[in-house]
């Protein structure tokens, strides 16, 4: 079974120079997952269930709830998209 790589199998891809490994497309989906206020959830969405409940897989076991900021995923998005920037001006 294919999982869609978090922010976080990404980014330890990224720090680690294994750039050549990451597939545009999964920079694609971190980028629009990131909710309106600009934070990251820790939800990777299976259904949309209405009035902004999400049935999701997460970090632990799959959940029904709203999306809500979380401050690790945030974080690790933000290193990152900073590592990516990064690399994109040495490369210049």
């Amino acid at each position: 079974m294919w999982v869609t790589p978090t922010s976080s199998d990404v980014l330890m891809l990224v720090d680690t120079d294994a750039y050549n490994k990451v597939k545009p497309v999964w920079i694609k989906n971190i980028l629009e997952a990131q909710n309106e206020d600009g934070s990251w959830d820790d939800l990777d969405p299976i259904v949309y269930l209405g009035n902004d409940y999400i049935f999701a897989h997460t970090s632990g076991l799959p959940t029904i709830k709203k999306s809500k900021a979380n401050f690790h995923t945030t974080a690790q998005a933000i290193w990152l998209l900073s590592l990516l920037l990064k690399e994109t001006e040495l490369s210049r």
